[in-house]
């Protein structure tokens, strides 16, 4: 049971420095920093992938492996185009929920989800005026969550 809790306390201290570095990094660096943190953490999940494929495909699951292979390499070549269809569907998803739940009457639930959804899609869709400004809104919530991540790392630290 010491061993477990020991566990449990060396991950928490972890995740909690992580959250303080990627907090200081969003402050920092904003959404430049994000788009940098976005596109290491897509490399190396395409890496890993392509990993496991080859390790599969020595240990006898060639197809399953090649699958593996062939779905890291996209990640890392096509990875900034997956990432743009998949805040498109975010942000068209976040402006359904909003509508959805100002209909319910959850007012600044439904009014966050809607912004959100909108900047998402200016970001995506708009031209390089609007674009500029959902930028400067975007650098001000990573600066805005960069915070709150160091807030919540050191509160982490606080308790053990």
């Amino acid at each position: 049971m010491a061993k477990n809790e020991n566990k449990k306390s060396t991950y928490l201290i972890l995740y909690a420095i992580a959250l303080i570095v990627i907090g200081v990094a969003l402050i920092l660096g904003g959404a430049g920093t994000a788009a940098k943190l976005i596109n290491i953490l897509m490399t190396v999940i395409g890496v890993v992938l392509i990993v496991f494929g080859v390790l599969n495909v020595l240990s006898g699951f060639a197809v399953m492996g090649i699958i593996q292979i062939i779905v890291g390499v996209v990640i890392i070549v096509f990875g900034w185009s997956i990432l743009w269809v998949a805040l498109v569907i975010l942000g068209i998803a976040l402006i359904i929920y909003g509508v959805q739940d100002l209909v319910k009457g959850f007012a600044l639930s439904s009014l966050v989800q809607l912004l959100a959804g909108v900047f998402i899609m200016i970001l995506a869709f708009g031209n390089s005026e609007w674009a500029s400004w959902a930028v400067s809104v975007l650098n001000i919530f990573y600066y805005i969550s960069g915070a709150l991540m160091v807030i919540d790392g050191i509160l982490i630290l606080a308790k053990k």
